[in-house]
This record gives structure tokens, sequence and C-alpha cells, in this order.
């Protein structure tokens, strides 16, 4: 799949949506009770290692995607360069030292998009889905995001 999209652009950044596996995003979900045996009984009712398609039908478009697939993007969790455009990039920045990563996917995606020359494509039937995972961003209180988010930014 990722060498199609690359070829459709000489600069292409390739990247997938993002989605959370339950039916609500996960800070919200968790809050009315939602856990790991929940979701090792929602993966439970499809056969996903046969067909990997089948998380679609358990799960929703997280924060950074919840436009869908026609609408910008912040972030994507499966993101594919050129070597020479990874390079041209300068790779991660290392100073996000913030736990969970801070605001460094965003930063990544943004950076990568922002190259001279970059095209944008997202692959219409990929994605990556996000279990619960007890991580400092997705899986905190919701009541803690503003905390979180005030940190992330005076890093930024």
């Amino acid at each position: 799949m990722r060498a199609t999209g690359a070829r459709l652009h000489d600069q292409a950044v390739v990247a997938t949506l993002g989605w959370y596996l339950g039916y609500d995003f996960q800070s919200w979900a968790m809050r009315a009770g939602y856990d790991k045996t929940r979701e090792d009984a929602l993966l439970a009712t499809i056969d996903w290692p046969q067909d990997g398609y089948r998380l679609f039908e358990i799960a929703t478009l997280d924060e950074s995607s919840v436009d869908g697939w026609l609408f910008p993007i912040s972030e994507s969790n499966a993101l594919f360069l050129t070597r020479a455009m990874w390079t041209a990039l300068g790779g991660v920045d290392e100073r996000f030292d913030a736990p969970g990563g801070g605001l460094l996917n965003l930063d990544t995606f943004r950076r990568s998009v922002e190259l001279p020359g970059a095209d944008l494509v997202v692959l219409l039937a990929e994605a990556t889905f996000h279990q619960l995972h007890g991580g400092i961003a997705t899986n905190s209180p919701v009541e803690r995001y503003a905390e979180n988010a005030v940190h992330w930014n005076l890093q930024y």
C-alpha cells in the first residue's frame, strides 16, 4: 500500500488516519467504564486476525482524524517519507522529552507536510488502531488534558 501512495508524487508524505478501538474517544470511553477487559471482549467479536479491515467495524476516528479522509488532519501514527525527505526533515526533534512525547508526533507530521514540494497522500483504506495502554495523552482522564496541554505547549 505504501509503495502505491508513494508513487503518486515525487515528494509524497503518505499517512493514515488514526482510530480508537471502541465507540468513543478513549479518554471519554474510559470515564464511562471502558477498559482493557471490555476492549478485549470487543476484539473477540470480530475475526480481525483473519481480516484486519474488520477493525473499522469496532472503532471510531480519533481527535486528530475526526473529520475523516477529506479534511485536514493534525497527525498520523503511520507516516511514510522517502529517505531523502526524512533526511531533509532532520528526523524527529529529540528535544521533545515530555512523558509520552508531548507534541512530538504532531510536530513531525507538520514539518513533514511543510517540506518544500511535499504532497500529502492519506490512504483511504488503511489506518492505525489505538488500544488502551495507560498512555499519558489519550488514556489520561479528561480532566487532566488541559493541564497536560499547557506543559506540551510550553515545550513546543
